[in-house]
């Protein structure tokens, strides 16, 4: 029994427009993914120009504040408080996320003293090595086992930073302190199985209260203003942008997340470190030594190694899980 045309054009229609979904879903992921890594990567131009003018810990307590407002905007408008009072609610979740907060305040800090002190390149050394301390995590702290591609690349990495250590006559402490704040940041996330927004609402918010402590004793102890030596209506406007530039990026990291293979974001990450490099060296005109051009150049190449093996097990594994049509199919 042969099916009617019109239903015989429908199925070829529903088919066809398969492909173009998940095309779509790709390309919108893509843009997301590029966007969020992109403007976290340029987040030190907008702190550059508070160089000299307001202390570390006094952005790092408007960001903050400001981050919750923020927050708190976005999920009434979209309905999202029930996710944060289930996550709030759970047996020892406050606890982790409470830890979760001290290694996302540290990072943030760090982060805003390299970016208003001249100390991008050093920075973005700590998010180039970041995935490779994170496999070196799992495999200490999961119990994960390193493949050798991991191994080679971490070997590369270390080099790297050794020779930039012995070059430079000093240890690049503040890249190892983001490189394992971040790091152990996201072991700890990966580990709670949480939503990114619901989660980083909490975390702010348990960090606003000792930084609006922090706000209201400098705005005691400096009666010129909270923003230190700049007092102005239009510095404040400025400061509480930096709520916006916060959740934003993280807004789309979220979706492109949900629309995009592990191994393509795996790929995308080393844009924001790349950009924070290049803005580093080209804009803000930071000394590129001697010792950097070759340590660093040693450190791509682990990261180039750490990616091409990432792709390929990933590849490998999803060839695994399909049926054998299906793998033939693909070639």
């Amino acid at each position: 029994m042969s099916l009617p045309p019109e239903r015989v054009a429908e199925g070829i229609a529903t088919e066809s427009a398969v492909p173009d979904l998940a095309a779509h879903k790709l390309r919108r992921g893509l843009t997301l993914g590029i966007t969020a890594f992109s403007l976290w990567g340029l987040l030190p131009v907008y702190l550059h120009p508070l160089s000299g003018h307001i202390h570390p810990l006094i952005v790092l307590g408007q960001r903050v504040v400001w981050s919750v407002v923020t927050l708190a905007i976005m999920l009434t408008v979209i309905g999202g408080w029930q996710r944060v009072f289930a996550l709030a609610r759970k047996p020892g979740m406050l606890g982790w996320l409470t830890l979760t907060t001290t290694l996302l305040a540290t990072n943030w800090y760090l982060f805003i003293y390299a970016s208003t002190r001249g100390m991008n390149i050093q920075a973005s050394l700590g998010y180039f090595i970041t995935p490779l301390l994170l496999a070196v995590l799992g495999v200490w702290v999961l119990g994960e086992q390193l493949r050798v591609g991991q191994i080679a690349a971490f070997v590369l990495a270390g080099i790297g930073v050794i020779y930039l250590s012995v070059g430079l006559h000093a240890v690049p402490t503040l890249a190892l302190a983001l490189a394992g704040t971040w790091g152990s940041y996201g072991l700890v996330r990966k580990r709670l199985h949480v939503e990114s927004i619901p989660a980083l609402t909490i975390e702010t918010a348990i960090l606003a209260i000792p930084a609006s402590i922090g706000l209201i004793w400098a705005a005691a102890a400096n009666p010129v203003g909270l923003a230190g030596a700049r007092p102005e209506l239009g510095w404040a406007a400025y400061l509480a942008l930096t709520g916006v530039l916060t959740t934003v990026p993280l807004l789309c990291f979220s979706s492109a997340a949900k629309a995009l293979p592990l191994s393509v974001l795996g790929l995308l990450q080393f844009i924001g470190p790349t950009v924070q490099f290049l803005v580093a060296v080209l804009f803000f005109g930071e000394q590129f030594t001697h010792a950097h051009q070759v340590a660093f150049p040693i450190i791509w190449a682990g990261i180039g190694i750490y990616v091409a093996e990432g792709f390929w097990a990933n590849r490998s594994a999803a060839s695994k899980r399909l049926p054998l049509s299906s793998v033939a199919a693909s070639r």
